[in-house]
């Protein structure tokens, strides 16, 4: 045997890389953090590299990459479109290399090509039509709004999307239509808006135009109309086809709904055809009108004394100017002359003769040609004239008279007779003043005498007027008040200045010094101010009361539906309007009445009303009804709020043993909001259903059955679940004790 000699040596075996952890395709919104992870083992040192489609990329700009031993993540923050791409993660040693890959998709919000008109002016009656062009997508929604509440398509407006092209069309356009209209595009990437004021005018037109009159020469035209329409509005008038402006004798005036013209001191130039022009920004109206003047009579040749001897023949005669037809009279001593033997008239080419044969000189007894009125009435404490008058002033004397007893002038009386005119005046007047006042006339001829009876009279006045009335729709109302005066009292009423009458809606009551109105089952049209005016022989007063509706509560503003994640706060808000005081309730599904609680804010300030949970949670989810309550009756609405809870894994087995030949069964509790999707994984190989492996989820619990299980099967599964909120995972390790026979 020659020998035998030993040598060692160290073999080093190296493991190349292998993957525990891919990353995952990802799909995110615009905007978003995004991170890509992976999981490796194998023999240090490792080398990790990562790419974007084929060009590798290291941190810097957008993109930030963590390592570790085992591990390696790549950031990318604030992704936009552009950043959709295949990224692939590479690790290497000196065993071996290998790589996986991931693909972004960066999901875009939709994009507005083109936008509304920032606004629009659309007249009354006219179709309003608004349209804008959204750059199509998957998903893709769209939804109008006119000042902040979504419009529903119905028989004026038409809602449509076509084509790319949302469109909303009002058919025939009210001033109601007025407002912010925008146009909503939504999808699971985001929203976008544009947004178009409109308004809506009512073109000007002649409630009630100005009419042709016939005026006298040197009064003043005053001339009014009233218009319909939206203002502002442009008032322009003309005189035979030319402008007329405001000068000290034209005037054009313009107030709430009523234009006025007016020209002082009318000239024969003034005569002639009129046109007014209302216009606004959407249309005008005119309206023409005729004035004619005419010219009162005066005298360009008037009378002059004549002196004649008894018997001869007289001419008297005058000249007249003014517009035709006039009548001519001739009167002697107050008295009217008529045609006889010795009297004879004439008018032509406006001269008037008088022709008087064989003149004789007479004296006539008195004659009163204006008389005391039969009654006269007077305010108490005021002063009063009584005043007749003769056919002549010559050779007659006037006594006055009170029930029969000749009175004389004292402090209280002045008596006079002046110019054929005869006058008693009281300097103050009071009950004791009642009686019958007579003037006397006489002459050497004879004598003549009226009289009138003087009642002194206190003028009405109120002693209680009637109160705000308040009154619910349906039922009936009183207005009353209490008279002080001399009766009788005449009693009117009216409303808004317009004279009402007795019938089924009113009745009226007057009774003694008490006047009442009674209106029966108020509604809408009955709300306003009302007038009582009473008037009696010496004077008239009015008093005035308003008449408010009780009006029901109802929603300017109702509730809308949310969905909202679990943690973040619920406001539910709606606007009323109604009589206060007003009642406001919440319920939440049906019969669970909600008040101010720890977690809970409930407030109704100015006309709205708001719901407020700062932290929701699964029990804040339901049917949400605001109610409200008045004594004129109640409304509600309704708001339907989903909480939306991340995916989340509530309990787990982490290790399972089972023999080789039974089944196993991994069971994972799991919570959060529909719809969870659950993914298993087998050293991180995903698993899909087969005749070995069912895979089920009911009341909340996902499984795994493996049936039968062999050694095959031992291993890490991960079951991954994921919803619109977020997603969890959790490991649980299987082992099969026994025969190693299948695989999986």
């Amino acid at each position: 045997m020659a020998g035998q000699k030993d040598d060692t040596g160290t073999l080093c075996i190296k493991e190349p890389p292998a993957f525990t952890v891919k990353p995952d395709n990802r799909e995110v919104k615009e905007g978003s953090t995004v991170s890509l992870k992976s999981a490796f083992t194998g023999t240090a040192p490792l080398a990790v590299k990562w790419f974007r489609e084929e060009k590798e990329i290291s941190t810097g700009g957008s993109y930030l990459i963590k390592k570790d031993a085992l591990s390696s993540t790549l950031e990318l923050h604030s992704v936009k479109p552009s950043d959709s791409a295949k990224f692939t993660c590479q690790v290497s040693n000196d065993a071996g290399k290998v790589d996986c890959t991931a693909v972004l998709i960066v999901k875009e919000p939709p994009t507005i090509s083109l936008k509304l008109a920032p606004s629009r002016l659309v007249k009354t009656g006219q179709p309003l039509t608004l349209f804008c062009k959204v750059e199509d997508s998957h998903g893709l929604s769209v939804k109008w709004f006119r000042n902040g509440c979504e419009i529903i398509s119905n028989y004026r407006q038409l809602v449509r999307f076509s084509n790319s092209v949302a469109s909303l069309e009002v058919i025939d356009s009210s001033v109601d239509d007025c407002g912010e209209y925008v146009c909503v595009a939504s999808s699971a990437a985001g929203s976008n808006h544009c947004s178009c004021t409109v308004t809506v005018k009512e073109p000007p037109a002649f409630v009630r135009p100005l009419r042709s009159a016939t005026l006298v020469k040197g009064c003043d035209i005053v001339l009014e109309g009233r218009v319909s329409g939206s203002s502002p509005f442009e008032i322009h008038c003309s005189h035979n086809g030319e402008p007329i402006q405001n000068d000290r004798r034209h005037y054009i005036h313009f107030e709430k709904d009523t234009i006025t013209l007016m020209v002082s001191k009318c000239e024969a130039g003034d005569a002639g055809k009129y046109q007014c022009t209302v216009t606004n920004e959407v249309g005008e109206i005119s309206s023409s009108f005729h004035i004619s003047l005419k010219e009162p009579p005066s005298f360009v040749l008037r009378l002059e004394d004549l002196t004649y001897q008894v018997g001869s023949e007289v001419f008297l005669k005058c000249m007249l100017t003014g517009s035709l037809p006039m009548e001519v009279s001739w009167v002697k001593d107050n008295c009217e002359l008529k045609e006889d033997e010795h009297i004879k008239m004439s008018y032509e080419a406006k001269t008037a003769v008088l022709n008087l044969k064989n003149t004789q000189k007479t004296h006539k007894p008195p004659q009163f040609l204006v008389k005391l009125p039969p009654n006269t009435f007077v305010k108490q404490r005021k002063s009063h004239r009584f005043e007749c008058k003769t056919n002549s002033a010559t050779s007659i004397k006037i006594c006055w008279y009170k029930n029969d007893q000749k009175l004389t002038v004292e402090d209280n009386y002045n008596i006079g007779f002046s110019d054929s005119t005869a006058y008693l005046k009281l300097l103050t007047t009071s009950v004791e003043d009642n009686g019958v006042y007579t003037c006397e006339a006489y002459n050497d001829t004879g004598n003549a005498s009226c009289s009138s009876v003087l009642t002194v009279q206190e003028p009405p006045s109120f002693i209680k007027m009637p109160e705000i009335l308040e009154v619910v729709k349906g039922k009936d109302g009183s207005l009353h008040c209490e008279l002080y005066g001399t009766p009788p009292f005449q009693v009117n009423w009216y409303k808004e200045k317009r004279a009402l009458k007795e019938n089924h809606k009113y009745c009226m009551v007057s009774e003694g010094a008490s006047a009442a109105l009674h209106i029966m089952e108020l509604d809408m049209t009955d709300a306003g101010l009302y007038e009582c005016r009473v008037t009696n022989n010496v004077g008239s007063n009015t008093c005035h009361a308003i008449v408010n509706l009780r009006e029901p509560p109802s929603f300017v503003q109702k509730l809308t539906e949310q969905s909202i994640r679990a943690g973040q706060q619920l406001t539910l808000t709606a606007k009323v309007k109604g009589s206060e005081p007003i009642t406001v309730s919440w319920v939440q599904n049906k019969d669970h009445i909600l008040r101010d609680g720890e977690n809970r804010t409930i407030s109704y300030l100015n006309g709205e009303a708001t719901l407020t949970v700062p932290t929701a949670d699964h029990t804040t989810s339901g049917k949400y009804t605001c109610q409200l309550r008045n004594d004129s009756g109640q409304a509600e609405c309704v708001s339907l709020v989903t909480v939306l809870e991340p995916a989340a894994i509530v309990d787990y087995p982490e290790t399972l043993n089972v023999m080789s030949g039974d089944s196993a069964a991994l069971e994972v509790s799991v919570s959060g909001s529909a719809e969870l999707k659950p993914r298993w994984f087998k050293d991180n190989r995903e698993l899909s259903t087969s005749t070995k492996l069912k895979m089920s989820f009911s009341n909340k619990v996902m499984g795994l059955k493996i049936q039968p299980a062999d050694k095959a099967d031992t291993g890490v599964y991960k079951l991954e679940i994921q919803n619109s909120i977020g997603k969890a995972s959790c490991n649980i390790k299987l082992s099969v004790s026994g025969q190693y026979s299948s695989h999986l």
